[in-house]
């Protein structure tokens, strides 16, 4: 009896502080704080007034979590790569040391703890303010996802003849879920045998999904649409050539699109440049303020608020970076603003040629810059044109309609003259793009 009688005090004992932790810790996530270990980048730090635990930015590891960020979002490296880039960026040996596994690493690029988020039993919660620090902005934190799961991902296939790997999604549907399945499609490289003994290698493109039901891999599905699980990278080049047809455009038009671009690129610039502005006025402001709380940190005795004035310098210090890497951000939209804008009229010129005899690194930033939102759908490729293209795809049979003269045909007293084929010089291309642009 009296050995059941302790387990029963122990049980209620263990009962009781479950609850007690457990409130704790749902007080923390509704104050905005992970109840976890700070991750790489961070530190955990106490308070003395209240004995709360907090995070803090760690210099040295979080130098070393912005560069990976950055890095990664040039979709350049493969994780591997990307740790010996760091090695390589940071040859201090104290470091050196604080640099991640390649798993882990890999871990570090998908956490939204760098974004003032955490995540708690499933669920996304807001961080503190003051108290969880952002280290990456939300522009680099979607350019680095986009890259990971593989959409944008600039690879160089040309060794392999697989030049849109990442570029092309699944354009099929869950049979278990209802859903759309979204996955990359991938290509295959095959090996195969002729009668003559010689070996021919030729690649396959199918969705890659092999964890749910897809419409695109199911047999049945597959066979009462009639259409294959792979296509052939034959005809996939065919089909993405057939992007390209419907750009023939004569010199007036190109010259049309020269002027839009233009004016387009100097819109562009114009609000660029004031962003910019606003940015460095915020970077004035910051600088004055550091300094005015610098001076009152040095004549402050209070240690209390002394370590209030410190920690709002560290936040001062670290929105100066933030606007730093936002400003370097800009500055690279730009550039490849401009490298697009002449691929574009170059496309414009020869589009269809182009394509044809480009490399397959070449082929991928041409479809890349037409075309948006490629899916593979029941072997065929479906896509949405991007500006300014929509509006001049067969441009030619949409002049030609424009031309012919109307088929309610009023009496001769009222009939109105059909439109000229040759329209004045001044005149064509120009009245029917501006006012659908407007």
């Amino acid at each position: 009896m009296q050995w059941d009688l302790f387990n029963n005090l122990n049980e209620d004992y263990i009962n009781q502080h479950r609850l007690n932790v457990m409130g704790g810790i749902i007080k923390r996530v509704e104050f905005g704080l992970a109840p976890t270990k700070a991750p790489i980048g961070y530190k955990n730090k106490r308070l003395e007034v209240n004995n709360l635990s907090i995070f803090v930015v760690d210099r040295p590891e979080s130098k070393v979590v912005i560069e990976a960020f950055e890095a990664m979002s040039t979709a350049r490296f493969s994780i591997k790569r990307l740790r010996e880039h760091l090695i390589e960026k940071f040859p201090s040996q104290a470091i050196a040391k604080r640099i991640p596994s390649t798993k882990y690493l890999d871990l570090v690029l998908r956490n939204v703890f760098y974004i003032q988020k955490f995540n708690y039993d499933g669920q996304v919660y807001e961080g503190h303010q003051e108290y969880h620090p952002r280290l990456i902005s939300d522009h680099l934190w979607d350019k680095v996802q986009n890259v990971i799961v593989g959409r944008g991902k600039k690879r160089s296939n040309s060794s392999l003849n697989l030049p849109y790997i990442g570029l092309i999604q699944c354009g099929g549907h869950l049979l278990d879920r209802d859903n759309c399945c979204d996955y990359a499609v991938s290509g295959e490289r095959k090996i195969k045998k002729l009668v003559s003994g010689e070996q021919k290698e030729h690649f396959l493109w199918g969705c890659s999904n092999n964890r749910t039901k897809c419409s695109q891999r199911d047999s049945e599905y597959r066979k009462e649409n009639q259409f294959k699980r792979y296509i052939n990278q034959r005809d996939l080049e065919k089909q993405m050539g057939g992007i390209f047809t419907g750009l023939q455009f004569p010199d007036s038009m190109i010259e049309w699109m020269k002027d839009l671009l233009v004016k387009h690129h100097d819109q562009t610039m114009r609000l660029q440049n004031e962003e910019a502005k606003e940015l460095r006025q915020l970077l004035t402001k910051i600088d004055g303020e550091e300094k005015l709380t610098f001076e009152k940190y040095i004549k402050e005795d209070n240690e209390f608020i002394q370590t209030k004035l410190k920690e709002h310098i560290e936040k001062l210090h670290q929105d100066r970076e933030q606007i730093n890497r936002e400003l370097v951000l800009i500055q690279s939209e730009k550039d490849d603003y401009q490298d697009k804008a002449v691929k574009v009229i170059e496309l414009a010129q020869r589009s269809d040629i182009a394509y044809k005899n480009a490399s397959s690194v070449n082929k991928r930033k041409l479809v890349e810059i037409v075309a948006s939102n490629l899916k593979l759908k029941n072997g065929s490729i479906e896509y949405h044109y991007r500006k300014p293209f929509d509006l001049l795809v067969n441009l030619s049979e949409k002049e030609k309609w424009w031309t012919e003269q109307g088929s309610n045909l009023r009496p001769q007293r009222c009939q109105r003259r059909a439109l000229p084929t040759e329209l004045p010089a001044h005149r064509k291309y120009v009245s029917t793009f501006q006012l659908r642009l407007k």
